[in-house]
């Protein structure tokens, strides 16, 4: 079996000092399914689907987390899922596995909202952005899915063949705060 190797490998390192401090790095043993409704099926699929993971967000970009996994509603009858696998019936839906196709980078600190506004047309306030939020939406041209998963932290997930741009621009937005990397 081939071994994962990081997107990002040689790039993760080194720190600049500077006045609010925020951790940049990559977030590694994580899997990443798509998880999408066959057509005519949306019914059996959702009750399968919530009979295996316990509850279902009831709204875009809102993500729940249940014993370990996180789901994230994309679109009608089409999720995210983070975390271990489900089984679905051929009839029902389709379960794709993502993770070797993206790359996790987060963001932690005091200034991690501020970071991400420098370079993603979102409004990171708490007020509009939660934690559990999650949107779809691009950094330097770039598509991502940011998602808070805590009150300063941020989770980015770009495609594996943008990821080194990404973290480019990641390190460069830090720069007026300065960074370590983890």
């Amino acid at each position: 079996m081939f071994e994962r190797r990081s997107a990002l490998a040689g790039s993760l390192h080194g720190s600049k000092p500077g006045p609010a401090p925020l951790t940049i790095g990559e977030v590694r043993g994580w899997q990443l399914w798509q998880v999408t409704a066959q057509p005519g099926s949306e019914t059996a699929m959702l009750a399968s689907l919530a009979a295996q993971v316990g509850a279902l967000p009831d709204k875009v970009g809102h993500a729940i987390e249940i014993e370990g996994r996180t789901l994230m509603l994309v679109g009608p009858a089409q999720y995210l899922l983070s975390g271990d696998p489900i089984a679905l019936p051929d009839a029902e839906g389709a379960v794709v596995e993502l993770s070797h196709a993206r790359t996790r980078m987060f963001v932690e600190g005091a200034m991690a909202a501020e970071v991400l506004c420098r370079g993603a047309p979102l409004d990171f306030h708490d007020s509009a952005f939660p934690l559990g939020a999650f949107a779809q939406s691009g950094i330097h041209h770039t598509p991502v899915l940011i998602h808070r998963v805590a009150a300063q932290r941020y989770e980015i997930d770009a495609l594996r063949t943008f990821a080194l741009t990404v973290w480019h621009w990641l390190e460069d937005a830090c720069l007026p705060f300065g960074y370590e990397v983890k």
